[in-house]
């Protein structure tokens, strides 16, 4: 834990933040940076002071001030710390012992946990500071002195990461859990994973009343399975909703660092859990022979990234997960295989093509599906939440229904025996709206949101709640070498994005891929799959995830 005293802050003025500085941060797809420059500059240099007093810090008396984005503590003329509420304060209560004094929980400079001890005039001036940091945390309408508290359960994969992944969870989230649960806003509950699956069989067997939110950490696996076990229950349109939040101590983490970025994710991921805010998820189910489902919610591979994902699987034996995917990558790209495959899917031409190279748009694109998410904080409060128990459902063991695969590729469900085929009619393969592709590829991926590993935005314009997939495919005519071993070194440093001349893309809500050739693997969500006919159709917005 970081010594409060050496965490000072400076003002930052207008000027520093230029044009070039945004639209970089933009490009490297580190929202979360860009927030927080444009968060500083304009909302400490405006934000009015709504509470302020003399409060003892470090053993001498200091002037705080509280405005409804910082708390500033001014120990000298020329020296001052600049705490964001929304960015850095993850807890604030009461020391047990003296009610005059209470903590201030945050998280500064690398995401260090720094506590902040104040001593008020008595315990009423403490509890006015408590009750307002909270009210403005939350954008509240009023103060309030103590949260509900929200119940927490957190499952980790302890082999995950090079056998990590329990040291990683004790030593960069427990404490801030533990923080939390001090403060009484959260009461969590651990479950370490014994086998495969086993966070699979956990979700499906949880009482849903009992929880207000699942932490997996893990992999991305971790993740995919704790989703499945919510969605293969008989009652899945309640259990969907509880929300899910990717703790990344895995060997990918694409899904939290689409959330979080990829810098202190760990601990961002934490903070984000004990903060409580959410949004919604699309989700995928994935359709093979047989009446086979899979959920998806992160990406189905086929050729290249699916090669590089399964045909390394022996080196996670060695403790070398950092250097796996790079290996992988290297002998794919020297080798570059092409595979026979048949590919179609249901085009959604959009009003107006999206330009990447506009900051303009980038920046609305990425407000435009953040500012969907709440928090279940705020909502108890209001009485807008009242839990999973409360809420009517009628049981329904097959799942979500398909209407895409239904009317676009009917075939898929003549071996079925579910019930999840919705008016099958049909649909002319010559329709505008259909497109086929029958080629060599190096490689097709459909991706959910932006990233396909740590480091890696493979699809930057692809969002959680955005209704639509990316498709991306890259026939044998446009594979190349050279272009693929530049393209992956500036994705690993983030300095461009990966569409260019060299991949097709679209938007689309369902397709299906076919392949050929033996050789290559069809994975979802980075596990391995049958080799067969795939079908894919997105459900839009149907679970939820915790975000920053």
């Amino acid at each position: 834990m970081s010594n409060p005293e050496n965490d000072e802050h400076s003002n930052i003025d207008h000027e520093s933040i230029s044009h070039k500085l945004k639209w970089g941060l933009i490009r490297a797809n580190k929202w979360h940076m860009l927030d927080e420059l444009e968060s500083k500059v304009g909302d400490e240099l405006h934000d009015p002071v709504e509470l302020e007093s003399t409060l003892n810090y470090l053993r001498e008396d200091v002037h705080v001030q509280l405005t409804k984005t910082y708390l500033r503590i001014n120990r000298t003329k020329k020296e001052h710390s600049t705490i964001s509420l929304k960015k850095d304060i993850y807890c604030t209560r009461r020391d047990p012992e003296d009610p005059a004094k209470f903590f201030v929980h945050a998280l500064l400079d690398v995401y260090k946990r720094t506590v902040f001890h104040f001593t008020a005039k008595d315990s009423v001036e403490a509890t006015k500071w408590i009750s307002t940091i909270i009210q403005f945390v939350y954008d509240l309408e009023l103060p309030i002195e103590k949260l509900p508290c929200r119940r927490i359960l957190v499952i980790v994969n302890p082999l995950s990461g090079g056998r990590k992944g329990r040291k990683q969870f004790e030593e960069a989230v427990k404490p801030i859990l533990d923080d939390s649960q001090a403060a009484g806003d959260i009461n969590y509950t651990t479950i370490y994973t014994e086998y495969a699956g086993h966070a699979t069989k956990i979700c499906q067997q949880v009482n849903v009343a009992d929880w207000d939110a699942i932490g997996c950490c893990g992999g991305d696996g971790c993740s995919h399975e704790g989703l499945t076990g919510l969605l293969e229950r008989p009652d899945w349109r309640n259990a969907s909703k509880i929300p899910i939040c990717p703790i990344p101590c895995g060997t990918s983490n694409a899904l939290a660092s689409s959330f979080y970025g990829s810098d202190h994710a760990l601990e961002r991921s934490a903070f984000a859990l004990v903060r409580g805010y959410q949004r919604p998820l699309d989700v995928c189910s994935v359709v093979q022979p047989g009446g086979v489902r899979i959920y998806s919610f992160l990406t189905v591979m086929f050729g290249f990234l699916a090669n590089v994902t399964h045909k390394t699987e022996i080196i996670r034996k060695f403790n070398v997960a950092s250097v796996r995917n790079m290996i992988g990558a290297t002998k794919e790209i020297i080798e570059m295989p092409t595979y026979r495959a048949e590919l179609s899917f249901v085009n959604f031409d959009m009003d107006t093509p999206i330009d990447l190279d506009d900051p303009n748009n980038a920046n609305h694109m990425k407000f435009e599906h953040r500012q969907e998410r709440t928090n279940l904080f705020r909502d108890i409060i209001k009485g807008d939440y009242t839990g999973f128990k409360n809420t009517p459902c009628e049981e329904d063991p097959d799942g979500p229904k398909l209407p895409l695969l239904s009317k676009f590729y009917p075939e898929c469900f003549l071996t079925s025996k579910r019930g999840f085929v919705e008016n099958v009619t049909g649909v002319d393969p010559r329709n505008k709206e259909f497109v086929r592709v029958d080629s060599e590829f190096f490689a097709v991926q459909s991706c959910n949101v932006s990233h396909i590993a740590a480091n890696y935005p493979l699809a930057p314009t692809a969002y959680s709640n955005s209704e639509y997939m990316d498709l991306i495919w890259v026939p044998k005519e446009k594979a190349s070498r050279v272009e693929f071993i530049t393209k992956f070194i500036d994705l690993k440093f983030n300095e461009k994005k990966m569409y260019d001349d060299h991949m097709v893309t679209g938007k689309t809500q369902c397709f299906k891929l076919v392949p050929f050739d033996k050789g290559s693997f069809v994975s979802i969500d980075g596990e391995e799959a049958d080799y067969v006919a795939t079908y894919i159709e997105m459900h839009t917005k149907l679970c939820n995830v915790i975000v920053m």
